[in-house]
């Protein structure tokens, strides 16, 4: 890694200037969090006694805290995320692996930026392709968890402090990208999962998930998975989520295959396998 890339990993962390430990809990933070919490023992108890921990307001909203909206990063994913993505990257060029560095889902567009970044400093080859619908998360559906159906994304438009929907515009992406002086590299996939990737047909050399549910998931697998060249590399970041894992096994199923997964970050769920011959 050059000290470039590892400075660039440092910047869209925030890891700079700013602590991860700053964003403190606020009275609205615990009054919309409250709210939630009346409305489901009114209208859905048993997520509340599924979960007895969110019937604290208190807990409920520190469990909450790391997706506020105010925290000024350009990327949520941690160290140990961004140098997994680093070293794929750099691994697949090193190796002569041909084919474009892909993300599906960028919110602020950090993991993008450095994958351009890569680009960049290394003078590679490859086009970097980020798609995303820059309107918000796909829905859930009954493979997800209780959580994730009946509290993430039902009250998403409740939480108005923080990033539930993962919606982030395409004209402040492309924003983002350009206080780097990146913002040339990327070609930016605007739509809905699957219909974006409908008339998409170029290989890839690294592909980053990061959908978060179980439709998404299979959706992105099903039609990029065939796309990725042996040797190259699959990163999700969303292992640890019901749905999410539902789906990669699934596919692995239907595929008939059963990669290596090699834990990237187990305590936020971020998983990556190689591409052998199918």
């Amino acid at each position: 890694m050059n000290l470039y890339i590892e400075l660039l990993s440092k910047v869209v962390r925030n890891e700079i200037y700013l602590s991860y430990h700053d964003q403190s809990i606020t009275s609205q933070d615990i009054e919309t969090c409250q709210l939630v919490i009346s409305d489901l023992q009114k209208n859905n108890p048993v997520v509340l006694d599924t979960y007895p921990h969110l019937k604290d307001a208190k807990k409920f909203a520190d469990i909450i805290n790391y997706t506020k909206s105010s925290k000024p990063v350009h990327t949520y994913v941690n160290e140990k995320g961004t140098k997994n993505l680093i070293e794929l990257c750099e691994t697949v060029i090193n190796e002569n692996i041909d084919g474009s560095f892909v993300e599906v889902g960028t919110l602020r567009g950090g993991l993008g930026i450095l994958m351009a970044g890569i680009i960049q400093s290394t003078g590679v080859d490859k086009n970097l392709y980020i798609f995303d619908s820059f309107a918000g998360l796909n829905t859930t559906n009954t493979k997800d968890s209780l959580f994730d159906r009946e509290v993430w994304d039902r009250y998403r438009t409740w939480f108005t402090q923080h990033q539930f929907n993962c919606e982030c515009s395409k004209s402040e992406v492309i924003e983002n990208f350009k206080k780097y002086d990146l913002d040339s590299i990327p070609r930016l996939m605007e739509g809905w999962i699957p219909d974006c990737f409908s008339n998409f047909d170029e290989k890839i050399s690294c592909l980053r998930i990061d959908v978060d549910w179980y439709q998404a998931t299979l959706d992105t697998l099903l039609n990029l998975y065939d796309l990725v060249e042996p040797g190259g590399y699959i990163i999700i970041d969303d292992y640890k989520l019901e749905g999410c894992k539902k789906a990669i096994h699934e596919f692995f199923d239907l595929k008939g295959i059963s990669p290596l997964i090699q834990h990237a970050c187990e305590q936020s769920g971020i998983i990556y396998w190689k591409k052998n011959h199918d």
